[in-house]
C-alpha cells in the first residue's frame, strides 16, 4: 500500500515538472513569435514556431492530465499516458541531441579547411559546411560570390584553410535558396555579414552563436526528453502495480485480504481458494 502511494507521489512530481517544461516551451515560442513579428522576421517561416507552440501546449496538457491520473487505478489510462510520454520524450531528446551534434560539428567546420572535412554522422559535417556556404553567398555576398563558390571540394587539388568549395550542390543550394529575405535580415541583425571578411570567418561567428545559445538549448531539450522518458517508466510501473492489484496480487505474496494459500499435507500440495465474501 505504502509502496504504491510513494510511487504514485513521485510520479506525480515528475508529471508536474513535465507540465512546467510545457509552460517554458509555450513562453519561449510565444516570445520568439512576438519578437519575430516586431522585427518583421519569421513572417514566412513562422509555422515552425507555431508547431513548437502547439507542442508546448500538448506537453502542458499531458503533464496536467498525467499528474491528476497518477493515483488512478485505470491501467489503460496509465498505458496510454506512458505511450504518449515515450513518443514526446524520444522526439524532444533526439531534437536536443541534434542541436548538440550541430554545435560540436560547427566547431569542426569552422576550424578545418573545407576539402579536409570528415563526413561525420551521415555526412552531417559536410552538410553544415555546404549549407553555411549557401547561407553566406545568399545573405552576405549575393552580388559578389567568393571564388570557388561553384567548385566541388573533390576537384580541389591543392587547398588552404580558407579554400572555398562545396561537397554537395544540393546542400549548398538548400542554404542558398531555401531562405527568405526576412531570414537574411535576421542574420544581418546579428552582424554576421558585417563582421565577416570571408566565408570561414562567417562560420566562426555561426559556431560562436551556437556555443552561446544552441548548446545550452540542446542540453535543456535533451534533459527534458530524458525527464519525459523517466516519467514514461514511472507510468509503466504504476500500470503494472495496478494491474497486479486488480488481479489479486499486490506483489507482496498477499491477495489483498483474500485467503489463498498453498498447504502441504503429507507431501501433497493443496491449493486453497477461499472466497472472502462467503
Amino acid at each position: 500500500m505504502w509502496g504504491s502511494f510513494l510511487c504514485a507521489s513521485f510520479i506525480t512530481v515528475l508529471h508536474c515538472f513535465t507540465a512546467i517544461g510545457g509552460l517554458v516551451i509555450i513562453g519561449l515560442s510565444a516570445w520568439l513569435l512576438a519578437d519575430g513579428f516586431q522585427l518583421n522576421v519569421f513572417t514566412e517561416n513562422d509555422w515552425i514556431l507555431w508547431i513548437v507552440l502547439a507542442v508546448g501546449i500538448v506537453i502542458l496538457l499531458l503533464g496536467c492530465v498525467a499528474a491528476c491520473k497518477s493515483s488512478s487505478t485505470n491501467v489503460s489510462c496509465n498505458i496510454i499516458l506512458a505511450f504518449v510520454q515515450a513518443i514526446f520524450g524520444l522526439a524532444i531528446g533526439a531534437f536536443g541531441a541534434l542541436i548538440i551534434i550541430t554545435f560540436v560539428y560547427s566547431d569542426q567546420v569552422s576550424e578545418t579547411a573545407a576539402p579536409d572535412l570528415d563526413d561525420g554522422i551521415s555526412g552531417y559535417i559536410k552538410f553544415l559546411s555546404d549549407y553555411s556556404l549557401g547561407l553566406y553567398g545568399s545573405c552576405c555576398v549575393p552580388d559578389d560570390l567568393p571564388s570557388g563558390y561553384d567548385t566541388q571540394c573533390g576537384d580541389v587539388t591543392s587547398s588552404s584553410f580558407d579554400t572555398v568549395c562545396y561537397w554537395n550542390e544540393d546542400n549548398r543550394d538548400f542554404g542558398e535558396h531555401n531562405l527568405t529575405s526576412s531570414t537574411c535580415d535576421s542574420i544581418q541583425e546579428l552582424d554576421f555579414c558585417v563582421l565577416s571578411s570571408d566565408w570561414k570567418e562567417f562560420q566562426d561567428y555561426l559556431a560562436s552563436w551556437l556555443h552561446d545559445y544552441g548548446f545550452p538549448t540542446g542540453i535543456a531539450f535533451t534533459v527534458y526528453g530524458g525527464l519525459l522518458l523517466f516519467a514514461f517508466i514511472g507510468s509503466c510501473v504504476l500500470a503494472v502495480r495496478h494491474a497486479r492489484a486488480q488481479s489479486g496480487d499486490d506483489g507482496d505474496g498477499d491477495d489483498d485480504g483474500t485467503p489463498n494459500a498453498l498447504v502441504n499435507d503429507g507431501g501433497q500440495t493443496i491449493n486453497l481458494n477461499i472466497d472472502a465474501s462467503s
